[in-house]
C-alpha cells in the first residue's frame, strides 16, 4: 500500500513549520509492505492411546499476535469437529478427545489473526491432514525422564521430571538428597 504523509507542527508563538515544503502539496510517500499471513511452523499429536485424549500442539510465527488457534478432527472420516486451542505465548494446545482402540483420526490445526489472515498446518489443509490412530497402551514399567536439572548451591536448585506416559505415575517413592554415597 502507498501511503502519503507530510508534518505539520505549530510552535508556542503562533508559528507553523511543514515538512516537505508545500505540506500537502508536495508530501512524502512511503510504500507499506502487506502484514503477512500467520505461519504453523510446527505441528505434532501423540501418543494416541485408546480411551484417552490426544494431545495436539502447534507454534505459530506472526507479526499480528492477537491469534486464535484451533484443532479440527474427523473421525473415521465423519465431518471435521473444531476444539479451540489454548495459547501461551507461541504455542497452542489442544487435544482429540478419547476414542476407542483402532479408531482413526484425521486432523489439522489452524490459526486467525485479527485481520482473518489464517495459516494452515498441514498447509493444504483440509484437503491433506495428519492422522493418528489410537492403540493400546504398551506394557512394562513406566518411564520417567528427567529434563532439567539445576544443582548450583543457591536457592535456585531444582529437577525437572518430565511423564511422557499417558497415565499419572506416582513419585512417592522418589526423594531427593544432597547424600553423597562411594
Amino acid at each position: 500500500a502507498q501511503i502519503a504523509w507530510y508534518v505539520d507542527v505549530a510552535g508556542f508563538d503562533g508559528g507553523i513549520a511543514v515538512w516537505p515544503a508545500g505540506g500537502d502539496l508536495h508530501p512524502q510517500t512511503a510504500t507499506a509492505d502487506p502484514v503477512p499471513d500467520p505461519v504453523i511452523t510446527s505441528a505434532s499429536a501423540g501418543p494416541a492411546y485408546g480411551g484417552l485424549d490426544c494431545p495436539v500442539s502447534f507454534t505459530v510465527s506472526a507479526v499480528d499476535q492477537d491469534l486464535v488457534g484451533s484443532l479440527y478432527y474427523s473421525i473415521s472420516g465423519g465431518p471435521f469437529i473444531a476444539e479451540d486451542a489454548d495459547r501461551e505465548g507461541d504455542a497452542f494446545t489442544s487435544a482429540i478427545p478419547a476414542q476407542p482402540l483402532d479408531t482413526v483420526v484425521d486432523w489439522y490445526v489452524e490459526v486467525v489473526d485479527s485481520g482473518d489472515r489464517t495459516g494452515l498446518y498441514p498447509t493444504t489443509a483440509p484437503d491433506d491432514t495428519e492422522q493418528v490412530i489410537f492403540s493400546d497402551v504398551p506394557d512394562g514399567p513406566a518411564k520417567l525422564l528427567f529434563t532439567e536439572l539445576c544443582y548450583q548451591p543457591s536457592d535456585g536448585e531444582f529437577v525437572e521430571i518430565a511423564n511422557p506416559n499417558p497415565f499419572p505415575v506416582s513419585l512417592s517413592s522418589y526423594y531427593v538428597t544432597d547424600a553423597v554415597y562411594m
